[in-house]
């Protein structure tokens, strides 16, 4: 259900002796005073009672501005020095902290004459709650929470208090209550909230962001095994959206009680960390597990981690480079497979387009590198050296772009630095990374000629390799859960090139072949032979110069290959599911919680 728009209101400032002793509102029929019952003083008092050293005060609406005078008073002086001794070396006195006051209410601010009065207080600034995309009289809560934020990260970091006036939340508790749940600290000391209720020998109850990444899938159907309950939020495809997200993640939150938040790739985060900082005010963690390369994602991040953001990624290479950007937990969670999905056939037909000798399913990316090129839009020079870029650093152990720049182009790496634009530099990095895959896997492809290979992807591919129906055969790309589980069993050697975004991991086909009771000629990832053993449960080739001989052997050797494809099946089915990491993730997660 859409957010509704708050309603309308009369304003009627009340005057008293020369100056506004208090504001009438009249909503729905009924009268309120901004004033209430006992005036400002005693929530005056309670605010500056509630506000702790050292803490920024965020102040939800500002009322007749009395309890606003009293806090800026109260607080105007610099904070005690700490006496010098043997636990307490000497500090400097703190000076005295600023004060945000959200305060989307005009018209009473109109009346009581708030702005008027604070205009000269260099302490003070007010946030106006922009209006939404979605609705120009709606205001829009995640905006507001990225403008405190920026205010918090300006003033030091330091931990917020949120002073709110009782009416405010009363006026429009879609906002001002969000805000409020949103900004609340979790007291270590206190009760278990909604969520958060973790208890030992009890399935966790993850809320997914989930979207239409494939990986969440699997991840729904291994908590159903798990037994683990589970929610789901929409990640919005529309950025105009994000308030109506919000709103949803707040009310699962407060409906569901979830222990902790899961997404993949960083989907449903927002790039300045507003719905991770909300999270971890609230004490409730964020598993992020990427499956793709964390950096040409996270570097267009300007806010990345919290103390409750977890890190998991497929590739052990990234775990260091991870930590560099100040993630505190990072863990190595590889990728699996669906074993109910991915099986041998029961009955396979003796006749099908799949059917091959030797097959490969993979993209070439063609058509991928040219949009990457139109986005990064790079130099004339980068334009014009960037295949030569790529081949280095496909030759090269580094997972970094720049680095490689820098080593083997130093004379272009200036050009490249002038990508300021994030979003072009992180397309410049994509472009050449999947360049370098498209000439591997080319390059491979090639190898396989002799042998009549079956290639299903892109039709980049008749563009890349010639002799197609000569000396290979084509197939259109294949729908992954429908087709890619008949495609690897009636392949007798199913060829595998992994993305150069990844030298080291083992990729989505490494787990899905052998599931099948199918034969797996791979490269030789060192992440792959910790995960499987190497000429035992799957064939491996150091170098493509090998590629022929071992496909000829194997093409030659029917019951080897059997032989291998059992082995292979047997370990993913011990180690390698989804259920199994999933499992491994929960376990890690419960130490957060």
């Amino acid at each position: 259900m859409p957010p509704q728009s708050p309603p309308s209101y009369q304003v009627q400032p009340i005057v008293r002796d020369g100056r506004v002793a208090d504001v009438r509102l009249t909503l729905r029929g009924k009268t309120w005073h901004l004033a209430g019952r006992d005036g400002e003083d005693a929530l005056a008092r309670r605010w500056i009672a509630s506000l702790a050293p050292g803490e920024l005060p965020v102040v939800l609406g500002a009322g007749l501005g009395e309890a606003l005078q009293r806090l800026l008073a109260a607080t105007a002086g610099p904070a005690p020095p700490v006496l010098p001794g043997p636990s307490n070396p000497p500090i400097a006195p703190v000076s005295p902290p600023p004060v945000l006051v959200v305060d989307k209410e005009t018209a009473i601010q109109e009346a009581a004459g708030v702005n008027r009065r604070f205009a000269a207080e260099s302490r003070l600034r007010f946030v106006p709650a922009p209006a939404s995309p979605v609705s120009p009289i709606s205001p829009d809560v995640p905006s507001t929470l990225a403008a405190i934020e920026a205010w918090r990260a300006e003033h030091g970091a330091g931990p917020l208090r949120v002073l709110s006036h009782p009416l405010y939340v009363r006026l429009d508790p879609d906002y001002y209550l969000a805000l409020a749940g949103a900004l609340a600290p979790k007291s270590p000391d206190a009760p278990p909230p909604s969520f958060g209720r973790s208890r030992a020998g009890r399935a966790l109850r993850p809320l997914l962001l989930t979207s239409k990444y494939f990986l969440m899938g699997e991840i729904m159907t291994a908590l159903d095994r798990l037994g683990a309950p589970h929610k789901l939020v929409s990640v919005p495809e529309d950025e105009a959206e994000t308030q109506a997200y919000t709103r949803t993640i707040l009310t699962a939150i407060d409906e569901f009680r979830p222990d902790f938040v899961l997404t993949t790739n960083h989907m449903g985060v927002d790039r300045e960390g507003v719905l991770a900082g909300m999270l971890a005010r609230l004490g409730l963690p964020l598993a992020s597990w990427f499956v793709d390369n964390p950096h040409l994602l996270l570097d267009a991040y300007n806010h990345k981690t919290t103390a409750k953001t977890i890190v998991f990624t497929w590739d052990s290479d990234h775990l260091e480079s991870l930590r560099a950007m100040g993630f505190a937990a990072v863990h190595h969670l590889p990728l699996a497979t669906d074993e109910r999905r991915f099986r041998p056939l029961a009955r396979p037909p003796r006749e099908h387009p799949f059917t091959s000798r030797v097959s490969f399913l993979g993209n070439s990316m063609v058509v991928k590198t040219r949009t990457r090129l139109a986005v990064a839009r790079p130099s004339p020079e980068l334009t014009e050296a960037y295949r030569d870029i790529a081949r280095a650093f496909g030759q090269s152990p580094g997972l970094s772009v720049a680095q490689c720049l820098q080593r083997e182009f130093p004379a272009l790496y200036p050009q490249y630095a002038a990508l300021t634009q994030v979003d072009r530099r992180l397309a410049f990095d994509t472009l050449i990374m999947w360049e370098a895959t498209g000439q591997y896997r080319l390059d491979c492809a090639k190898r396989l000629t002799p042998f009549f290979p079956l290639i299903a992807g892109d039709p980049g591919w008749l563009e890349a390799l010639p002799g197609e129906g000569k000396d290979w055969r084509y197939h259109k790309e294949l729908a992954y859960y429908n087709e890619a589980p008949l495609f690897y069993p009636l392949a007798a050697i199913n060829f595998n090139a992994t993305s150069r975004q990844m030298k080291g991991a083992a990729n989505q086909r490494a787990f899905d072949v052998p599931a099948c009771g199918a034969f797996l000629l791979t490269d030789a990832g060192a992440q792959f032979q910790s995960l499987f053993v190497p000429g035992v449960e799957a064939a491996v080739y150091s170098h493509p110069d090998e590629i022929a001989d071992l496909v000829r052997f194997y093409l030659d050797h029917p019951a080897e290959r059997r032989k291998i494809a059992e082995k292979g099946r047997r370990r993913v089915l011990a180690e390698h599911t989804y259920a199994k990491r999933i499992g491994t993730l929960c376990d890690i997660m419960r130490a957060f919680i």
